[in-house]
C-alpha cells in the first residue's frame, strides 16, 4: 500500500515457480535496477522494491483469464456474466527474499462496467500506473469497436512505448475453426495481421507492442510474458511519464 492506494495480494510465490514456465523470467534475478523510487511499496510490515505489471482494460475483455494463464491456477476470480474485480489484486513473485525485491502482475477493475464505477476507479488507475513498469491493456480479437478504451487511455496519459496491448480471443477471429488445442488457420492469420494495423494505427503504438493471445487455450501466453518481460526493464522511466 502507498497513501491510499491498496493491492490485494490474492497469490504468493517464489519466481522460480513462474521461470520455470517463462525461463526468460529467470534474468530478473541478475537484474541490477531493481531499487528505483517508483517501485517502492509499503506492504503489510516491511517495503519492498516490485516491477510491477497491470492488467486493464474494459470488463469481459479477459483480464483475469489471462493472468490465471500465466500463473497456470485460477487464482483470479472469473465470470462470463458478471464483473468481478472490484479492486486491484495482484500475484506476488519473490525475486530475491532478503532484500525484497519482488515481480508482481496486478489485476485492475473492469472499465466500462457503469460511468459511477469508472470514475470511482479512475484514481485508483492512475495511482497504479504511477508505480508501473508496465502495462497490458487487454482487447477483443472479435470486437470493432474501441472508442471507451480510446478515450481510457489519453485520459490516463498512458505512455505507448511501456503499454502492450494483449489481443485476446483471437480464437474467435474470422473464420473459426474448431481445433484442439486452437491454431489458427492461414486466414485467420491474415485477419489478425489485418486487425493489429488496424489497432496499431488507432492506438499510436508499434505493431511489435501488440500480442495476439487466446487466454482459454494458452495460446502465444508465452510470447506476452516475454513482451512484459522486455517492455519492463526496457528503461527506469514511470508509466506516466512522456
Amino acid at each position: 500500500m502507498v497513501n491510499d492506494l491498496t493491492v490485494t495480494n490474492v497469490y504468493r510465490a517464489t519466481l522460480g515457480e513462474l521461470s520455470r514456465r517463462y525461463p526468460v523470467l529467470e534474468k530478473l534475478t541478475s537484474y541490477e535496477d531493481m531499487e528505483l523510487e517508483h517501485r517502492l511499496w509499503e506492504r503489510d510490515t516491511f517495503q519492498s522494491y516490485d516491477i510491477q505489471c497491470v492488467f486493464i482494460g474494459k470488463t469481459g475483455y479477459g483480464k483475469s483469464s489471462a493472468l490465471n494463464s500465466i500463473i497456470g491456477k485460477g487464482v483470479f476470480a472469473t465470470s462470463s456474466i458478471a464483473s468481478t474485480t472490484k479492486q486491484a489484486q495482484a500475484a506476488d513473485f519473490s525475486i530475491d527474499l532478503k532484500k525484497n525485491h519482488y515481480f508482481s502482475i496486478a489485476d485492475l477493475p473492469g472499465i466500462g462496467e457503469s460511468l459511477g464505477n469508472d470514475k470511482k476507479y479512475m484514481k485508483l488507475y492512475s495511482e497504479i500506473l504511477k508505480k508501473s513498469d508496465c502495462v497490458v491493456y487487454m482487447l477483443r480479437a472479435d470486437q470493432r469497436d474501441y472508442s471507451i478504451d480510446l478515450a481510457s487511455i489519453e485520459s490516463l496519459s498512458i505512455n505507448r512505448s511501456k503499454m502492450i496491448i494483449g489481443l485476446n480471443f483471437c480464437d474467435k477471429i474470422e473464420p473459426i475453426n474448431r481445433m484442439l488445442p486452437f491454431k489458427p488457420s492461414g486466414q485467420q492469420h491474415r485477419n489478425l495481421d489485418l486487425k493489429k494495423d488496424i489497432i496499431a494505427a488507432l492506438f499510436k503504438m508499434s505493431k511489435s507492442n501488440i500480442i495476439e493471445i487466446s487466454a482459454s487455450d494458452n495460446w502465444r501466453i508465452d510470447s506476452l510474458i516475454e513482451k512484459i518481460y522486455n517492455v519492463s526493464i526496457l528503461d527506469t522511466n514511470v508509466i506516466n511519464d512522456e
